[in-house]
């Protein structure tokens, strides 16, 4: 594991979603109301997730499913502490974010195989 080119691919992922909710915020605040907005933001995560694991298991150019699931773990530890920094307890999204598992495999995979 190359925990380097892996911490400089987790901070691109947080910078987008940061960037992405941010965004999301802006429009939820002059736009009051709007029940689509989780649906925009669960559209957005696992394609962020697919292009992340796809950069990053073509930087390092071996093993890209075992790449894909370094990137869903670094996804799920960071999602973990965002619930745990702001204290909400929502055992529920943590079983959806299992679903990622196959994204980040699908990007670990292509990323190697597209060099």
């Amino acid at each position: 594991m190359k925990i380097s080119i892996l911490l400089k691919y987790v901070v691109i992922f947080c910078l987008v979603v940061l960037i992405t909710a941010f965004f999301i915020s802006l429009y939820n605040y002059f736009e009051i109301g709007n029940a689509n907005l989780d649906k925009i933001y669960k559209f957005f995560t696992p394609i962020i997730l697919i292009i992340i694991s796809f950069l990053y298991a073509r930087k390092v150019e071996s093993n890209g499913w075992i790449r894909g699931v370094e990137m869903w773990v670094a996804y799920f530890v960071i999602l973990n502490l965002m619930k745990y920094i702001m204290g909400v307890e929502l055992m529920d999204s943590i079983y959806k974010s299992f679903i990622y598992i196959p994204v980040c495999l699908l990007g670990g995979i292509l990323g190697v195989n597209t060099k």
